[in-house]
């Protein structure tokens, strides 16, 4: 955890008036007590009125401690019961200010890499939905205060898993713009109308890829029968061959999964998951016990 030094209620962690123990004075008001003893029972045993006196120091060096320990004792107890709600309380701030806004930017990171999307909106422009404050996300903290107040097991987990959504968004832009150019190019050749041109059927046939995240990229998703009819049918109006309709998509599709940079989007999205789940687990621990990742303000 990242070391700091932070003021609560006017006191640090290295000394806050520092609490002290009671202890020492009932060590103290015992002693006093018990060499008044001694002395009354074995110096002046035979002395009746020196016997009386003493008693009566006794009682009162008992009562004189007695009630300076019990108000040590009690401004103890209360001491670090409030030094313990300084803790609470500023644990909360450090869970609001840093690790819920990053539990909620990670989640929607890997909300956008399950579903093949853009990572722009939760990397860059992270903003709590419904609330006016300062955008705050894992780039915003780490350029900031707050990074000094960041736990050091988490800022290393969040720094690999954004180098990876850093990859993954390249490859995002790189594939799309692969792929849209690919299957421009063999709509164009199937057709003979030219690239970014297409008419109505043509444009239904490039519309069911690129409309598609999931079906372009994913080699194992299962495509859904109502997408496929929709290029087959514009497919059959400019052709009337159905059985070349379901050859031509079978082929665009197994070519398109295969370019090579699908293949390097597609591992790279596999790699980046694990590595947001990661930062997940341990936000999750730092969230359900805040006081863990909180400097121990009272003096051991």
């Amino acid at each position: 955890m990242a070391t700091e030094k932070t003021e609560v209620g006017g006191l640090t962690s290295k000394g806050r008036g520092k609490i002290k123990s009671p202890f020492s004075l009932l060590m103290l008001g015992l002693l006093l007590a018990f060499v008044g003893f001694i002395f009354t029972g074995l110096v002046m045993k035979n002395n009746d009125t020196a016997s009386r006196a003493s008693a009566l120091f006794i009682a009162l060096v008992g009562l004189f401690t007695g009630t300076i320990v019990y108000m040590r004792i009690y401004d103890y107890v209360n001491m670090r019961n409030q030094v313990r709600q300084w803790r609470f309380d500023y644990a909360l701030r450090r869970v609001e200010g840093i690790y819920a806004p990053l539990w909620e930017q990670t989640q929607g990171l890997i909300n956008s890499i399950r579903g093949y999307d853009s990572a722009d909106n939760w990397t860059y422009r992270y903003r709590e939905v419904g609330r006016n404050e300062k955008s705050v996300g894992f780039k915003q903290i780490t350029e900031s205060h707050l990074r000094l107040f960041l736990d050091s097991e988490a800022h290393r987990l969040l720094r690999d898993f954004h180098f990876s959504i850093d990859d993954y968004q390249r490859l995002h832009n790189l594939a799309w713009t692969k792929v849209y150019g690919f299957v421009n190019q063999e709509i164009s050749k199937l057709t003979g109308e030219k690239q970014n041109q297409f008419t109505g059927n043509s444009s239904q046939m490039l519309a069911v890829f690129i409309n598609n995240q999931k079906m372009m990229y994913d080699s194992d998703y299962p495509i859904d029968d109502a997408t496929k009819e929709i290029f087959l049918n514009a497919h059959k109006n400019i052709f009337h061959d159905p059985a070349k309709g379901q050859t031509d998509f079978d082929s665009l599709l197994t070519s398109m999964r295969d370019l090579e940079e699908v293949r390097e989007f597609r591992q790279k999205r596999k790699d980046a998951l694990p590595k947001g789940e990661a930062v997940l687990g341990r936000l999750k621990e730092i969230i359900e016990d805040p006081m863990s990742v909180v400097l121990d303000f009272e003096d051991q």
